[in-house]
């Protein structure tokens, strides 16, 4: 009921070679018992869609909604006319995902700070299906939305990893950044995570619920995660969490990530995925990753939107029988 709507930024420093805790790891934020809160200021639109498609050069884009974003708000806008499979964490790279600043916002319309290069699409297209078909079944007849999704990542509250892309770490540093893991109540709302998750490292992810069991009050609501090292929002042991209206940008292997297969009755809404990048030492499936990595269909999943992935969108690699959930270790 009252959000913090100053600015704020929690900032966990570290690298490869730091002292690290037993089980808790270093650069994090290790929760055994209690609750942790975050809230930020409310938004009324995280994501959205272009209403009219933006030709390369435009300084404005029309959106299907109109926003509550601000001038120097950074936004996300995804591609239309090419795959990511070779875009990079480090956007070194000639990918059609693209990012710029707000500069003005009028209702529905945003002008941004220069002038986009690719091509973003906005169409509806007319089904193919005969008159009969239509008539006995109107909600198969409906226009195909053909959009690309426009993301806002920035938040009042910003929780990052210290930056070591510049060589400033130990070797290996430049993909080592926070992780934050529960292990029984938490609750994120309209808070930014930047430079998250730690490369390669089973359990060091950016978002963790770890074995917490029914926890309905367990939520991640209108927050951001974008530059991830190591997915993007782990659900694990954990039932009647809530993840919605959440952003998910630029992230290493799986991003929304169900773990064992017992996981059950999540509300996964009106969340948005974008780029997904492979990772080579992880599990077998992050080699060929999916913004949504399902392994139990007993969740729910409403509206969400994979924006451009190297291989998948939504994946359900459902198991013969879950996994045994397995007792806490502290």
């Amino acid at each position: 009921d009252q959000p913090y709507t100053r600015q704020g930024m929690i900032t966990l420093h570290g690298h490869w070679h730091s002292l690290k805790l037993p089980l808790c790891g270093t650069k994090t934020l290790f929760e055994t018992r209690g609750n942790v809160e975050m809230h930020g200021k409310p938004l009324a639109v995280t994501w959205t869609e272009l209403e009219t498609t933006a030709p390369p050069g435009s300084t404005e884009i029309q959106l299907r909604r109109p926003v509550d974003w601000k001038p120097g708000d950074m936004i996300v806008i995804a591609a239309s006319d090419k795959v990511v499979a070779d875009c990079r964490l480090d956007r070194r790279d000639d990918c059609q995902v693209e990012e710029r600043y707000v500069k003005a916002v009028d209702g529905s319309v945003v002008t941004l700070d220069r002038p986009l290069v690719f091509r973003h699409l906005a169409e509806e297209l007319d089904p193919h299906l005969p008159a009969e078909h239509c008539h006995e079944h109107p909600e198969l007849c409906q226009k195909t939305q053909v959009r690309a999704e426009v993301g806002l990542l920035t938040r009042n509250i910003q929780v990052r990893g210290s930056n070591l892309e510049d060589g400033s770490g130990a070797a290996g540093s430049e993909g080592f950044g926070a992780h934050l893991m529960h292990a029984d109540q938490a609750q994120y709302t309209y808070v930014e995570f930047h430079w998250m998750g730690q490369a390669f490292q089973m359990g060091r992810y950016p978002l963790h619920f770890h074995l917490t069991g029914l926890n309905p009050a367990a939520k991640v609501v209108g927050c951001s995660l974008h530059r991830t090292f190591n997915r993007g929002i782990t659900v694990h042991g954990t039932h009647q969490a809530t993840l919605k209206d959440n952003v998910l940008y630029n992230h290493l292997s799986h991003g929304y990530f169900i773990e064992d297969g017992n996981e059950h009755d999540n509300v996964f809404e009106n969340n948005l995925g974008m780029m997904t990048h492979r990772s080579l030492s992880m599990l077998n499936s992050d080699q060929t990753p999916a913004t949504f990595w399902i392994r139990n269909p007993s969740n729910y999943f409403r509206n969400n939107h994979a924006a451009g992935s190297a291989d998948f969108g939504f994946w359900f690699d459902t198991l013969r029988q879950a996994m045994h959930t397995l007792q806490r270790q502290f």
